[in-house]
């Protein structure tokens, strides 16, 4: 039967913390008892053994709040050595129960059962019947083998052809699990090899695994499978992006958005900094604005000689030493070719392309911050050397609109290489910590005048990092945004590959021209 919460008294509160060197402590009130033991299991038996003692002594059951490596358990602790989790926050106005008579009365001896393990777990944690331990204070060990031995040897097992004598067999029952593929762009990936199906290490069910040290396997909670099916995602992603190849050499894509503060240049630097830390290098970005950009100001490092003097001097770089000279080096392995201090002169179509191809002699995967005005000759040259297009934009109405207005400049264009390229774009919706209006409504709608669907679409959550607006380190951004990066990334990496894979048409300046030929 579950634990009668309304038996417990709020006073005095207990508390116990299990820490990682197998000591813990339990506080009752104003009094503290420090545990040690040799293992973290004999910590959290030792600690409910405590709670249990003093439960026996007040003839009702105790509420303990657990702290640990996992996180905080609230347990309900009964005289008998039952177990529970308490499946929401104590109601400290609850009415107390009315007091008993003043009268001295013995405890009820303590009951040594055995660990009682369900040989299925269908319901939620908070709908299992308590689990029964044994009691905690007299617990050995030693005792306790030397006692599954004495059973053993007096009901032994009769040995088949079949079947071979066996310690007590436990089922782990299994999670409740999703169906084993993972989509991206219509591409479908076994999440086999990643997903983690062992029992519970996390939540109430993971704190009566530890406690029992393995001889209770529970299932774990859906939170838990859940967080276990992203990981398992993220890891998948991982492996894309680590291990695509293009038989061309390399590939390109342009960031790209009219609105300005619409994070073209930290989806550029974030997204090419995840995709050089997890292949190892061998990303570059460059500016691909008319005008001096922000890539240098964003990135890490100070850019003494980029792009400008680069345009200059190309037909003097021969080797990939040479070239680096004007790059600066990130931590995330991805190199920057941005502006320097120096004054430029305004980059066009044909620098974009005279640079492109100096760079993707030597780099595999090339990133292109693109600058505001879509007539620019700059913005021709970016587009025509890309296999892929990323539009990143606020949650909000006027940078939607400058993206649909993109969208509307590409599907109309003369070349088809950049109708392509807005055809199969992946839009990327940054939140910047600023008021966000409507947002559900912007969306539907942008993917109406677009076509995009919503396996293309991808949100970045907000970063206090790159709320700076300070140079990007990619070791800094938060781990819900480093996650997002990973899949936006992988869909990236998707796209260039069937980019390049797919067949094109020829153009005088489009990448279909140079891929057709490369095939």
């Amino acid at each position: 039967m579950p634990i009668n919460t309304k038996l417990i008294r709020d006073f005095p509160p207990i508390s116990a913390t299990i820490n990682d060197d197998n000591t813990g402590t339990v506080t009752i009130g104003d009094a503290r008892q420090e545990v040690t033991e040799d293992s973290d299991r004999a910590v959290r038996r030792a600690v409910i053994g405590i709670v249990q003692a003093h439960a026996v002594k007040s003839s009702r059951p105790m509420r303990v709040t657990t702290t640990d490596s996992e996180g905080i358990t609230v347990l309900l602790v009964s005289p008998e050595g039952e177990i529970e989790e308490e499946a929401t926050t104590p109601d400290m106005e609850q009415t107390p129960a009315p007091e008993e008579p003043a009268t001295e009365q013995p405890a009820p001896p303590v009951q040594e059962q055995a660990v009682e393990v369900p040989m299925s777990v269908e319901a939620e944690p908070t709908a299992q019947a308590p689990v029964v331990l044994d009691s905690m204070e007299s617990w050995d060990p030693a005792a306790e083998a030397e006692e599954l031995n004495a059973r053993a040897a007096a009901h032994p097992v009769k040995e088949t052809e079949t079947e071979k004598p066996q310690e007590r067999a436990v089922v782990v029952p299994e999670a409740e699990k999703e169906e084993l593929t993972f989509s991206v762009l219509g591409h479908s990936y076994d999440l086999e090899d990643y997903l983690d199906d062992g029992p519970a290490t996390q939540g109430f069910n993971g704190w009566l695994n530890k406690l029992t040290g393995g001889s209770s396997q529970f299932a774990p909670s859906p939170d838990e499978v859940a967080a276990r099916r992203d990981r398992a995602e993220l890891l998948c992603c991982e492996r894309i992006i680590r291990q695509a190849t293009w038989q061309r050499g390399s590939v390109a894509f342009t960031v790209a958005n009219k609105k300005g503060n619409s994070a073209k240049t930290p989806s550029t630097i974030a997204i090419s900094g995840v995709l050089a830390s997890i292949r190892g290098g061998s990303v570059a970005m460059m500016e691909g604005s008319d005008d001096p950009g922000q890539l240098a100001g964003r990135s890490e490092g100070e850019q003494r000689s980029g792009i400008g003097e680069l345009v200059l001097n190309a037909d003097a770089v021969k080797t990939k030493a040479q070239l680096e000279g004007y790059a600066v080096p990130q931590t995330s392995f991805a190199h920057t070719f941005g502006s320097s201090p120096s004054r430029r002169a305004p980059l066009d179509q044909e620098s974009i392309t005279s640079v492109a191809a100096l760079i993707d002699q030597f780099y595999t995967i090339r990133a292109i911050d693109s600058g505001n005005v879509y007539t620019s000759s700059a913005f021709a040259g970016a587009l025509a050397t890309s296999d892929a297009l990323l539009v990143p934009m606020m949650n909000a109405s006027d940078s939607m609109g400058e993206a649909v207005e993109l969208f509307h400049f590409l599907e109309s264009h003369d070349d088809p290489h950049f109708r392509a390229l807005a055809e199969r774009a992946i839009i990327v919706r940054v939140s910047d910590g600023r008021p966000e209006y409507k947002v559900e409504r912007l969306v539907k709608d942008f993917m109406h005048q677009t076509g995009i669907s919503e396996e293309r679409m991808f949100t970045i959550p907000y970063d206090a990092h790159l709320a700076e607006r300070g140079a990007i380190t990619l070791a800094k951004l938060a781990g819900p945004t480093h996650a997002a990066l990973v899949r936006i990334a992988a869909a990236l990496v998707i796209q260039l590959q069937d980019a390049v894979a797919a067949p094109t048409v020829p153009t005088l300046t489009g990448r279909g021209d140079r891929s057709s030929q490369n095939r």
